[in-house]
Parts: structure tokens; C-alpha cells; sequence
């Protein structure tokens, strides 16, 4: 397995153009210390080849509801719960590609995985966490994290 090449900067850089051109919401950067982000939705998508890993979106009610309503091109009172789902997963699953872009192949995604609640704990399993960066739509916001496979070693 090969080490991560990508850092905060280009993984930021990512998830804005994602966010920007798919939905037309633009990202900035954004100080957690300023708002505790107590996330009500979790999307990741795993990369598995020469570099395995996750790629992790946490984010509130709220944005996930506006990013839907982008996706879908209605109001936001009409974006039902299986609609935000389907777009928080659907957003995970677009940066992971977008950084699957950026390794060297062969790599593959898995499907979306999403959590939903007002009280959830999420654990990426035999994994680390390599990078957060914390991003804002109209002060909303994105924690994307990317965690590191941990190699199993033999026995």
C-alpha cells in the first residue's frame, strides 16, 4: 500500500469544486473552534487498490436538505428524508471519486454508506484518521475527514 499523496489543501480544493459545480452551493474554509459541528448526517465511501481508505462527509440537517434540493432542482420543502439520504451518499460518493482521480491505479469505491440522527456514533473500523478540514455553506458546516486503512499484519 502506498502512502496518501493528496493533502488538506487539494482535498478542500475538491470538495468546493464538487459542491460548486454539481449544486452550485460554494464552500470556504471554516473554523470548528468557532461552531461545535454536531453532525445529523455521515456519508463515506470506501477506496480499495493501491491505496485503501474512506473517505468520511459529516454534516447538519440543513445542508444536507439544501444540497438535495440542488440536486433535484425543487424547493427545499419538498425534499423528503430518502432524498437527503440519497444526496449525502451521492456527495460522498463524488469526492471519493474525485480522489480516487488522483491515485494511482487500480482503485475502486464502494457503495455510499449514510447515518442519519441526532445521536449517532460513527467508527471507521482498522482505519486512522489522515486529515479533517472543516468547509461552510452560508455558515453550515462540512467536516470532510479521509481515513487511512490500517495494513493488517500477519500473525
Amino acid at each position: 500500500m502506498t502512502s496518501f499523496p493528496i493533502g488538506n489543501d487539494e482535498v478542500e480544493r475538491l470538495s468546493c469544486e464538487v459542491w460548486e459545480s454539481m449544486l452550485n452551493l460554494p464552500l470556504t474554509r471554516f473554523s470548528v473552534e468557532s461552531v461545535a459541528l454536531r453532525p445529523e448526517i455521515a456519508s463515506c465511501v470506501q477506496i480499495c487498490g493501491t491505496w485503501s481508505g474512506t473517505v468520511l462527509l459529516e454534516f447538519g440537517s440543513g445542508l444536507a436538505r439544501s444540497a438535495a434540493a440542488a440536486f433535484l432542482g425543487v424547493p427545499e420543502p419538498e425534499v423528503d428524508e430518502d432524498a437527503i439520504r440519497d444526496a449525502a451518499g451521492e456527495l460522498a460518493n463524488i469526492t471519493a471519486g474525485s480522489v480516487k482521480g488522483l491515485l494511482q491505479s487500480p482503485t475502486q469505491l464502494s457503495l455510499p454508506t449514510v447515518v442519519t440522527g441526532e445521536d449517532f456514533k460513527l467508527k471507521i473500523r482498522n482505519g486512522h484518521k489522515l486529515l479533517s478540514i472543516q468547509l461552510q455553506q452560508q455558515g453550515r458546516p462540512l467536516m470532510v475527514s479521509i481515513f487511512e486503512a490500517d495494513t493488517l499484519k500477519p500473525s
